[in-house]
């Protein structure tokens, strides 16, 4: 109770009265529901009541103190303090790494950095050592480690955002003031030797700022070939050395030409892959070996408040720099590829960027990009002084378009698109404001740019993929300013499914089942485009009617059947797209009343004794299926 344990669980601080937020479909919707109400006791609409199990913590594990928030800054008589949060905090209490290890604590962030804290007797600490291990930026949510007695002894788990667990196994080794590390600066020392053996040479842990004589402390490493990152000319071993490959940690995408629209990338941080877990796979390149692009991704401590990379809120946040494409230093431009071609139809690239809005002064710009993925061939849309403006260059020669006024100031959001068409290689950027606000082109007649060399290629050629990311600029101002990211979307003209609709199981005569099936599909014009129908349903008794957005199921009262129900969502174009789902409809359980006359207790099958007649003497048992 000494020290402030950090951010609250309100769930664990008082489970009876936690309710569970749930929303499906589009993130530019409105739909979500907060539940409140357990089904059957208080709520009996499946699609807005508490599971019957809820709370998932027990009532009687309430823990108050977890309720308990402090803003950051305040004393709260902290133990340490380093840049960026702390989401676990653990001791190892283990002895398979040797006194040097046991009683030191670990605590985990979400740039899947491992901190260690060495202390001393007294409690306080001795040494602090940042970023001790760097798990490949995997958004690490806690950590706990197995001590002596306990099973898989000197183990350390990590829950991660992605739903997965991560287990580290102790190597048992600690080989410091031990006589084979020696002094980087004795003549003897051997760069290429590794004198920890952790299968990295010294002179790579070195150039990763990690002490080559601990084998526990070990450079990054995303490809597992024990070459650090910082040392390993291409680290995703894919065969392009990193200085000319726009996708450096691409192991997920075949370097976009595997990720097929639709994509819709909510940074929530939980796709698996990619920076942060959010599925950008790569930063903008400038092509210079000398560069390398780690230098252009945040650290905590780079700014005055660190950057934000999805999470709970879905949303990144991103402290822009003074590095600019047009002066080839561009920095935290994060990109992922696609895989379009001329064949692929027209397709819509589209960020959702939410208040906080900056208001560029200068050369200050934000927004989104499209191109090559390197820093000669893009076109962005950005955010400047006065407007919106597209900033482009084709082989490094740029090209600037006049500022084009926003027909209002966004107050909660700004949509942010490029509306592409592959055959002839015309790009049209557009934005919207708010919500509910109209696509709007830039100027009248729309501005329209056609595309020409790397850039026409990247868009039409199906072994190319095309560049999309985020973009921005201080323009060598010294202000700090963030540009918020909601999602981001690439989508073409059909529209597509967004969640599969459930298979179901009900009892004859059950009340109407509901379905919003907005929740199920999209479309690149947003979900009122859409028209639902049913064009096919095999199930005879099910009855199915659609209004807006709502399918109700209605079953007949006293007959058995199972069938598949089709649903089409057609734009106003004609485009559709369709899912199908099983639903059966099965006998409800009837109760057998056993009635014994008299006597001593009989054996049953079931292995529960006939007894005299009593109320409380009932099995409810399922009927055979007709």
């Amino acid at each position: 109770g000494s020290y402030y344990a950090g951010h609250p669980c309100p769930i664990r601080a008082n489970p009876e009265g936690a309710g569970l937020y749930t929303h499906f479909g589009a993130n530019d919707d409105f739909n979500g529901i907060f539940r409140t109400k357990k089904f059957e006791l208080e709520e009996n609409d499946p699609s807005r009541a508490l599971p019957k199990d809820w709370p998932p913590v027990p009532v009687d594990m309430a823990n108050p103190v977890e309720g308990d928030f402090l803003n950051p800054g305040v004393n709260d008589q902290a133990l340490a303090v380093w840049q960026n949060n702390t989401n676990g905090i653990t001791e190892y209490t283990a002895s398979n790494l040797g006194p040097n290890y046991k009683g030191n604590l670990f605590a985990v962030t979400n740039r899947g950095k491992l901190h260690r804290i060495e202390l001393n007797s007294d409690g306080t600490v001795k040494t602090l050592t940042e970023g001790f291990m760097n798990l490949n930026d995997r958004y690490l949510l806690d950590v706990t480690a197995q001590g002596d007695g306990e099973i898989f002894a000197g183990t350390m788990w990590f829950a991660v955002y992605t739903n997965t667990i991560m287990i580290l196994e102790p190597t048992d080794c600690d080989l410091r003031n031990t006589p084979a590390c020696v002094a980087s600066t004795d003549p003897a020392f051997d760069p290429e030797a590794d004198y920890d053996m952790d299968g990295f040479t010294n002179a790579d842990e070195i150039a990763h700022n990690k002490d080559y004589c601990f084998c526990s402390a070990f450079p990054p490493d995303r490809d597992g070939d024990f070459i650090g990152d910082r040392v390993d000319p291409d680290d995703d071993n894919d065969g392009v050395m990193d200085h000319q490959d726009a996708f450096q940690i691409d192991f997920n995408t075949n370097n976009g030409l595997n990720n097929n629209p639709p994509i819709v990338y909510d940074l929530f941080a939980d796709t698996g892959f990619g920076w942060f877990g959010l599925g950008f796979t790569g930063i903008m390149t400038n092509g210079d070996p000398n560069n390398h692009y780690q230098d252009w991704v945040e650290e905590p401590g780079d700014s005055p408040i660190d950057d934000i990379y999805g999470g709970a809120a879905g949303i990144i946040t991103i402290y822009q720099t003074d590095g600019d494409a047009r002066n080839n230093n561009q920095e935290k431009a994060y990109q992922f590829g696609v895989n379009v071609s001329q064949n692929s139809g027209k397709f819509r690239v589209r960020a959702k960027m939410v208040q906080p809005f900056h208001r560029p002064t200068g050369q200050q710009s934000y927004g989104i990009f499209i191109g090559t993925g390197d820093q000669d061939n893009y076109i962005k849309l950005v955010m400047v002084e006065g407007g919106l403006q597209v900033v482009s260059e084709n082989q490094g020669v740029l090209t600037a378009t006049p500022v084009y006024p926003l027909y209002q100031s966004p107050t909660s959001s700004m949509d942010l698109y490029f509306l592409v068409d592959p055959l002839t290689g015309i790009v049209e950027p557009a934005y919207s404001i708010d919500n509910d606000g109209p696509i709007s082109s830039l100027g009248f007649p729309a501005l329209q740019i056609t595309t020409r060399d790397l850039i026409k290629d990247a868009i039409q050629n199906p072994a190319r993929a095309l560049a999309v990311g985020v973009i921005g600029t201080t323009g060598g101002s010294a202000q700090d300013f963030a540009a918020n990211y909601d999602f981001m979307s690439v989508t073409s003209g059909q529209p597509f499914v967004t969640r599969n609709i459930l298979d179901v199981n009900l009892a004859i005569g059950s009340p109407s089942y509901i379905i919003n099936l907005n929740n199920h599909f999209g479309d690149n014009e947003g979900i009122a485009n859409l028209r639902y129908s049913i064009t096919s349903n095999t199930c005879s008794y099910a009855n199915t009617s659609i209004i807006g957005s709502v399918l109700s199921i209605n079953f007949a009262t006293d007959q058995y059947d199972q069938g598949d129900i089709k649903v089409r969502a057609t734009d106003q174009s004609g485009n559709f797209a369709e899912q199908t789902f099983n639903i059966r409809i099965t006998d409800p359980p009837v109760v057998m009343y056993r009635v014994n006359a008299g006597g001593p207790g009989i054996p049953a099958a079931q292995g529960l004794s006939w007894s005299p007649d009593t109320r409380e003497n009932a099995l409810s048992l399922p009927a055979a299926k007709r």
